[in-house]
């Protein structure tokens, strides 16, 4: 067979496999349309009340899953409006522990600056105490050398004198100093004490503090897996409102199919037998239609077909392989 004839033919079933899927797919759209048809006739004819004699048991499924639904709803409405309190009291919740949280961090503040203040004091009279102490080992340790140098032999009526001066005046400041330190001593008691009861209801806040945040969190966790609790609830009586929903369409689709073969059907339900009636003529039209188009299928023209993908796939195969070739040179 020629190359000519090959992808004549080929070209042939190629149209003809291309315009087989298009009409499928039209096909598709069509059922799909009067799926829907049959079922907004059975939920018609029921929500009606016009059901003819003999499909009973039917309507009394869709009954019980329509009852179905009616619970579901009301109980998802009642848990959304759960949802909302319960979200509204974690806020609530959460807003009241940070007010707290503030006046707790506020207090805190307030005592960590008045004990950094009487710190500071104290700081400033230890400071004032060191420094008498340490004048006063100083002083004995020039009183110690003057009162030496006056019984050293080389010294004069002159340096005696001197010295003896240099101790009196010794003694006064040791005097002076003996009396700062006491007073220091007293206020650094005072202020001690001053600074103690700081120290104590920082320590007491701090294990306030620690002990509301754990209460804080332990509140708080709870609010909110009441929250999640009910979200998940929601979330499942959705999934059981879509499946309730999606059997109660099946069976209005399983009655449609009924109703639709039946020829004594209420004047309510005209307008919907009718556009069944068209929709399934149509239905059938295209799948004659396709019927057709498979009926061109023939040995010839597939093998044909099969031999044109394969040259075509070669050619490809030997162009992309001399690109690469010339990349390579």
């Amino acid at each position: 067979m020629s190359f000519k004839r090959i992808f004549a033919q080929g070209k042939e079933e190629w149209q003809r496999r291309r315009l087989e899927k298009k009409e499928k797919r039209v096909l598709k759209n069509l059922e799909a349309e009067l799926s829907e048809l049959v079922q907004l006739l059975g939920q018609k004819a029921f929500l009606e009340k016009v059901v003819p004699d003999g499909y009973e048991e039917l309507v009394k499924k869709i009954g019980l899953i329509e009852n179905e639904q009616a619970e579901i709803s009301q109980r998802s409405d009642q848990a959304l409006l759960e949802k909302n309190e319960k979200e509204k009291n974690y806020q609530q919740q959460k807003e009241e522990f940070e007010k707290q949280k503030q006046e707790l961090e506020n207090r805190k503040r307030e005592l960590t600056d008045r004990l950094n203040m009487e710190n500071n004091i104290l700081k400033t009279l230890q400071q004032a105490l060191s420094q008498a102490e340490q004048r006063i080992k100083k002083i004995s340790q020039e009183r110690a050398l003057l009162q030496k140098k006056i019984t050293e032999p080389e010294s004069t009526a002159g340096d005696k004198d001197e010295c003896q001066k240099k101790l009196e005046a010794l003694a006064l400041e040791e005097a002076e100093l003996l009396g700062v330190i006491k007073s220091k001593k007293e206020e650094i008691q005072t202020q001690s004490q001053r600074v103690e009861p700081l120290q104590d209801s920082l320590k007491e806040l701090k294990q306030k503090t620690d002990l509301f945040r754990k209460e804080q969190k332990k509140m708080l966790d709870l609010a909110q897996k009441a929250v999640n609790d009910i979200k998940n609830e929601l979330s499942g009586l959705e999934k059981k409102l879509g499946a309730a929903r999606q059997r109660r369409n099946e069976l209005f689709k399983e009655l449609g199919q009924a109703l639709a073969s039946e020829s004594n059907l209420s004047q309510v339900l005209e307008n919907e037998f009718k556009a069944v009636k068209i929709k399934k003529e149509e239905v059938a039209i295209k799948k004659q239609t396709i019927a057709r188009i498979e009926a061109q299928k023939n040995l010839e023209t597939t093998s044909s077909y099969r031999k044109m993908l394969a040259i075509i796939s070669a050619a490809l195969l030997l162009f992309i392989a001399l690109i690469l070739l010339l990349f390579i040179l």
